[in-house]
């Protein structure tokens, strides 16, 4: 008997240190947290050192293995959690370029003096104005247009004789007529000298279209030559949009792109078009390209100088999408949360195509219904972080 206890007693003693190890692996399992500070964890019962509220146990301690985060409703609504399914959608591949308004250099013109003379008087003296057609623009002093009404009131006074004298002066009134059209005078005008019978030392030129101006190129008393120009007219009914690509990225964009023009000036403002011209030489200086989107302008609300944004888009396709702010995105690669269940979020690592303006493509890591987490997900990164005490994908490879 004395013999059968002593081969017994080492394996009773080694039941119970087992017994006991185990007992005291249970209790150091348990851990202790706050549902209001996660990040705080504790081996043992008491108050929270931040907020002071008390500390809730943990049941069966943390998992290694369970790579999910837990929070609260409370919790849930101080984040701003929210979740969105993955669904198919049409992306494209998308480049935004930095782009400047421009004149359209197509509808300027300028007004320019028709006859040598020295300018009198102007009616617009300032650079963003606006000339309507027929508005008087300029008057001038012009001696060869003062000899040229002489010469038409002459020939109508002869008229009437023209076949006695052997001469046509019907056809040389017609003639001065033309001239003195072609050189400023309206119908109007020439009526009135036709009526009156006086020559006008000082004619009044009017605009032969709309436009604003530009650039003035003369003052008053200066003497202009025939062609000598007196304004550069603008019409705004319709911008260019001009944006500079390296000669790299010029072989993407072709004269059939389209796009879309967005103004930083106008908030909420976009317009659509393609581009019209890309210049086939870089620039010495700079080595870049030029391309140009036209665009209308009714109500002239783009002003030249404006910063915009050509938004290119091409190569459209369906495919499954999430919104881009819904993936974190580091050296190690792209990682989003997914909802598993109430108050549950798992991370998962994704591998991402193109991205649009608002949304990245998924290639692998989800299927479509998944519950990705739209709102929150660095959140829940540091949750896990702190709770864990690792990068959640430390180790995970892509489903």
């Amino acid at each position: 008997m004395q013999k059968v206890f002593i081969l017994l007693f080492p394996l009773i003693t080694l039941l119970a240190i087992s017994c006991k190890k185990k007992q005291n692996t249970g209790e150091e399992a348990a851990i202790y947290t706050c549902s209001m500070d996660p990040q705080v964890i504790e081996h043992h019962p008491g108050n929270c050192p931040i907020c002071g509220m008390e500390l809730t146990k943990v049941p069966g301690g943390m998992d290694e293995n369970d790579n999910t985060v837990r929070i609260s409703d409370t919790q849930k609504e101080l984040a701003n959690i929210k979740t969105e399914f993955i669904e198919i959608q049409i992306l494209s591949t998308e480049k935004i370029l930095g782009a400047t308004v421009a004149v359209d250099q197509n509808l300027s013109s300028s007004v320019t003096s028709r006859i040598s003379g020295r300018i009198e008087k102007l009616y617009f003296k300032a650079t963003g104005e606006t000339i309507k057609k027929g508005q008087p623009v300029y008057e001038i002093y012009s001696e060869q247009l003062i000899a040229a009404e002489r010469e038409y009131l002459i020939a109508l006074q002869h008229e009437k004789n023209s076949s006695a004298i052997g001469f046509d002066y019907k056809q040389l009134a017609e003639a001065t007529r033309q001239k003195l059209l072609l050189w400023g005078m309206s119908n109007m005008q020439i009526s009135d000298l036709e009526n009156s019978g006086e020559v006008k030392n000082i004619i009044t030129i009017a605009s032969g279209e709309d436009g604003i101006i530009s650039e003035l190129m003369i003052s008053e008393g200066d003497y202009v030559m025939e062609g000598t120009p007196v304004f550069k007219l603008t019409d705004l009914s319709s911008v260019w949009v001009e944006a500079e690509l390296y000669a790299t990225e010029a072989a993407s964009f072709d004269a059939d792109s389209e796009g879309e023009v967005t103004f930083s000036s106008l908030p909420g403002k976009s317009m659509t078009g393609k581009i019209s011209f890309a210049n086939p030489e870089l620039l010495s200086d700079s080595k870049i390209i030029i391309v140009r989107m036209e665009i209308p302008n009714p109500d002239q609300s783009i002003k030249p100088g404006m910063q915009a944004y050509i938004t290119i888009r091409s190569d459209e396709k369906e495919t499954l999408a999430i919104p881009s702010d819904a993936v974190i995105r580091d050296p190690a690669g792209a990682t989003v949360w997914i909802k598993r269940s109430p108050g549950t979020y798992e991370p998962r690592m994704v591998e991402t195509g193109v991205e649009s303006k608002d949304y990245l493509e998924i290639i692998g890591g989800l299927e479509e219904g998944d519950a990705v987490v739209t709102s929150g997900a660095y959140l829940l990164q540091s949750e896990y972080i702190f709770k864990k005490g690792k990068d959640p994908m430390a180790g995970m490879k892509m489903k």
